[in-house]
């Protein structure tokens, strides 16, 4: 654990070099992103041993990238479910993102102390009208079974597997 001073000094330095280079190192620390440039060789050996890691291939900058980062992709490095399932669960946590998004909510807020009021747009009608026919091709039962076990995370088991398995292979069709 570092000290204020400590985590003062390292911003002063990452600021200096900012400076220096131009780049925003500190910023895409922030972000998640490794640079290879700074000595930053990828994930910590703790880290290492709980996910699945892969490398960018040769020549081209990126970090390493943890494909057993949430619950879907531990199941899939396990061999729990297939990549088609875990294409489905993908699929289904973009079309939930797109429609949360549209939707505007933004956790337990109200109009009145959020600033925000009426929206007279439409937004992106797509993103909702996609996620519809999805939940009406699924059914609600199995939508609200995939949004619950797609958030989980990497440390998490399913609550029922079979059940989960059954509503990504809906998804798929």
């Amino acid at each position: 654990m570092t000290s204020t001073a400590q985590r003062r000094r390292q911003k002063r330095a990452a600021q200096a070099r900012q400076a220096e280079t131009g780049t925003d190192t500190a910023g895409d620390m922030a972000a998640g992103v490794t640079e290879q440039k700074m000595g930053v060789q990828g994930p910590t050996p703790e880290r290492r041993a709980r996910g699945e890691w892969v490398k960018p291939p040769k020549g081209e900058p990126g970090p390493m990238i943890d494909l057993a980062a949430d619950m879907i992709g531990a199941l899939l490095s396990a061999g729990r479910i297939t990549r088609q399932q875990e294409q489905a669960a993908r699929l289904f946590q973009e079309l939930r993102a797109g429609y949360v998004a549209e939707l505007g909510v933004a956790g337990f807020g109200s109009c009145f102390n959020t600033g925000g009021g009426h929206d007279s747009g439409d937004g992106s009608v797509e993103a909702i009208e996609a996620w519809r026919r999805m939940e009406n091709r699924i059914g609600r039962v199995k939508s609200a079974l995939l949004e619950h076990e797609t958030a989980k995370g990497a440390e998490c088991e399913p609550n029922d597997l079979g059940a989960l398995r059954c509503a990504l292979d809906c998804v798929n069709g």
